[in-house]
Protein backbone atom coordinates (compact mmCIF):
# COMPACT_ATOMS: atom_id res chain seq x y z
CA UNK A 1 0.00 0.00 0.00
CA UNK A 2 1.42 3.36 -0.97
CA UNK A 3 0.38 6.81 0.14
CA UNK A 4 -0.66 8.45 3.39
CA UNK A 5 -1.99 5.25 4.95
CA UNK A 6 1.00 3.06 4.19
CA UNK A 7 1.87 0.95 7.21
CA UNK A 8 -1.15 2.07 9.24
CA UNK A 9 -4.22 0.12 10.26
CA UNK A 10 -7.64 1.54 9.75
CA UNK A 11 -9.86 1.84 12.81
CA UNK A 12 -12.22 -1.07 13.33
CA UNK A 13 -15.34 1.08 13.80
CA UNK A 14 -17.41 1.82 16.85
CA UNK A 15 -16.69 -0.34 19.85
CA UNK A 16 -19.35 -2.25 21.76
CA UNK A 17 -19.02 0.21 24.64
CA UNK A 18 -19.92 3.20 22.51
CA UNK A 19 -23.33 4.49 23.62
CA UNK A 20 -26.01 4.11 20.98
CA UNK A 21 -27.83 7.18 19.83
CA UNK A 22 -31.37 7.52 21.05
CA UNK A 23 -33.53 7.08 18.01
CA UNK A 24 -36.90 8.69 18.49
CA UNK A 25 -39.80 6.36 18.12
CA UNK A 26 -41.96 7.57 15.26
CA UNK A 27 -45.06 9.44 16.37
CA UNK A 28 -48.05 7.22 15.93
CA UNK A 29 -51.34 8.65 14.81
CA UNK A 30 -54.59 7.52 16.38
CA UNK A 31 -57.66 7.89 14.14
CA UNK A 32 -61.16 8.06 15.64
CA UNK A 33 -63.96 7.92 13.06
CA UNK A 34 -67.68 7.21 12.81
CA UNK A 35 -68.96 4.42 10.58
CA UNK A 36 -72.42 3.11 9.62
CA UNK A 37 -71.61 0.93 6.63
CA UNK A 38 -72.50 -2.75 7.05
CA UNK A 39 -73.98 -2.35 10.51
CA UNK A 40 -77.70 -2.18 9.79
CA UNK A 41 -77.80 1.62 9.95
CA UNK A 42 -76.39 1.71 13.48
CA UNK A 43 -73.48 4.07 14.06
CA UNK A 44 -70.24 2.87 15.66
CA UNK A 45 -67.02 4.68 16.43
CA UNK A 46 -63.80 3.11 15.14
CA UNK A 47 -60.43 3.69 16.86
CA UNK A 48 -57.43 2.76 14.68
CA UNK A 49 -53.68 2.97 15.34
CA UNK A 50 -53.50 1.30 18.75
CA UNK A 51 -50.93 -1.28 19.82
CA UNK A 52 -51.79 -4.94 20.43
CA UNK A 53 -51.45 -4.43 24.19
CA UNK A 54 -53.90 -1.54 24.11
CA UNK A 55 -56.32 -3.53 21.95
CA UNK A 56 -56.31 -6.30 24.53
CA UNK A 57 -56.57 -4.16 27.65
CA UNK A 58 -58.71 -1.13 26.77
CA UNK A 59 -62.06 -2.51 25.53
CA UNK A 60 -63.28 -3.28 29.04
CA UNK A 61 -61.88 -0.01 30.44
CA UNK A 62 -63.53 2.08 27.73
CA UNK A 63 -66.80 0.19 28.11
CA UNK A 64 -66.91 0.86 31.84
CA UNK A 65 -65.87 4.50 31.50
CA UNK A 66 -68.24 5.41 28.68
CA UNK A 67 -71.05 2.98 29.47
CA UNK A 68 -71.13 1.29 26.08
CA UNK A 69 -70.11 -1.89 24.31
CA UNK A 70 -66.57 -2.13 22.94
CA UNK A 71 -64.77 -4.91 21.12
CA UNK A 72 -61.49 -5.38 19.28
CA UNK A 73 -61.99 -6.18 15.61
CA UNK A 74 -58.73 -6.92 13.81
CA UNK A 75 -56.36 -4.03 14.48
CA UNK A 76 -58.97 -1.52 15.66
CA UNK A 77 -61.54 -0.97 18.38
CA UNK A 78 -65.26 -0.81 17.59
CA UNK A 79 -67.27 1.27 20.08
CA UNK A 80 -71.06 1.18 19.92
CA UNK A 81 -72.57 4.63 19.35
CA UNK A 82 -71.31 8.02 18.16
CA UNK A 83 -68.80 8.76 20.91
CA UNK A 84 -65.95 10.42 19.00
CA UNK A 85 -65.48 13.47 21.26
CA UNK A 86 -65.70 11.44 24.45
CA UNK A 87 -63.24 8.86 23.11
CA UNK A 88 -60.72 11.54 22.15
CA UNK A 89 -60.86 12.93 25.72
CA UNK A 90 -60.50 9.42 27.15
CA UNK A 91 -57.47 8.66 24.96
CA UNK A 92 -55.83 12.00 25.79
CA UNK A 93 -56.28 11.24 29.50
CA UNK A 94 -54.26 8.05 28.88
CA UNK A 95 -51.36 10.10 27.47
CA UNK A 96 -51.90 9.54 23.75
CA UNK A 97 -51.18 12.42 21.40
CA UNK A 98 -51.77 13.02 17.69
CA UNK A 99 -55.39 11.91 17.77
CA UNK A 100 -57.33 12.70 14.59
CA UNK A 101 -61.13 12.90 14.87
CA UNK A 102 -62.55 12.13 11.43
CA UNK A 103 -66.21 12.43 10.27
Amino acid sequence: MKGAFAGRELPSGPSENTPKTNKREPERRIIVRRERRGRGGKAVTIVAGLTRAELGQWPSEIGKSLGTGVRAEGDQLVVQGELGQRLVLWLEARGLRHILLAN
